[in-house]
This record gives structure tokens, sequence and C-alpha cells, in this order.
């Protein structure tokens, strides 16, 4: 319990002298905690929209879930998107990873997870709107500092593509 209080202390000490140092503690500019904590810990609501974009019309399943939260299993037919939207944890380890399915033959079924949320790697690189297209290539995430689409898994692995 001690170590506990003895972090938050030593939190809000180092969030203060943040804040000193930067201006914005000055009480002519309209300070707040909550933007404060915002500003400092990114904790904006985060919206993920994946949408299928198989140009074969091919339904998928998808099974998103974190380490809190289940989002079920949804259908989504070609050009239908599934929408979530959440806040991060302070320490931006939150991660969402989806499963896919669809049918690649009569009958047989391909399924594989993928990390379609992932703080560390998508607060920097999709800010709040993260976006994603699944279609033949693979799955593609928008990249908005360089608008445009970049395959960042190709089906069969989950290793993240390197380069592209």
């Amino acid at each position: 319990m001690a170590g506990a209080h003895g972090f938050r202390c030593c939190l809000t000490i180092i969030c203060y002298v943040l804040l000193l140092s930067s201006g914005k503690l000055n009480p002519v500019s309209g300070f707040s905690w909550k933007n404060f904590l915002k500003h400092f810990f990114y904790l904006e609501k985060v919206t993920v929209i994946i949408t299928n974009n198989f140009l074969s019309h091919q339904d998928l399943i998808l099974h998103c879930k974190s380490w809190h939260d289940d989002l079920g299993r949804h259908r989504l037919y070609y050009k239908e998107s599934f929408t979530f939207r959440f806040v991060p944890d302070i320490f931006q380890k939150t991660r969402f990873y989806c499963e896919v399915e669809l049918e690649v033959r009569h009958g047989e079924l391909f399924s594989q997870t993928y990390d379609l949320y992932y703080a560390l790697r998508d607060v920097p690189r999709c800010g709040t709107k993260c976006e994603w297209l699944l279609n033949e290539f693979g799955l593609n995430s928008y990249i908005p500092a360089e608008k445009r689409w970049k395959t960042m898994y190709h089906w069969y692995s989950t290793e993240e593509v390197i380069s592209g």
C-alpha cells in the first residue's frame, strides 16, 4: 500500500514540475486538471474503424478483445465497417487484438489474430482515429501523416510488415 502511495506522490510531483516548466500552471491561462491529464497522459478517446474491402465481396468474421473488454463477434459484409471507441490507459499499454475468420475454399476457414490497436505503436502513427481496410492483400492501415494506406500485415502472418 505504501508503495502505491509513494508512486502517486512521485508522479504528482513530476507532473507539477512539468506543468510549471511548460507554463501551463498560470491561473490566467485557464488551467484545468482534465486538460492537464489529457495533455500529459493522452486520455483522449480513440476510434478504431475496421472495414471489409474484399473485392470478391467475401464476408468475414471479426472478434476483437482487449485485456478488459470482449467486443464480441461481428460479421462484416463487403464495404461494411466495425467501429469501436475507448480511452487508452495512461501507460499506453492498451492493446486490442482481433481474430479474423474468412472462408478460403468451400468450407475451409482461415483464422488468424492480429494487433489492430496497440497504443505504443498507434498513438504516434494514427492518433485518435485508426482506420483499417481488410482486403485480398492483407490488413492495411491508414497513415494520416503520409496520407496513404500501408499494408501492416499480410495474410497468414502475424508479423508486422517492416517496409512499404
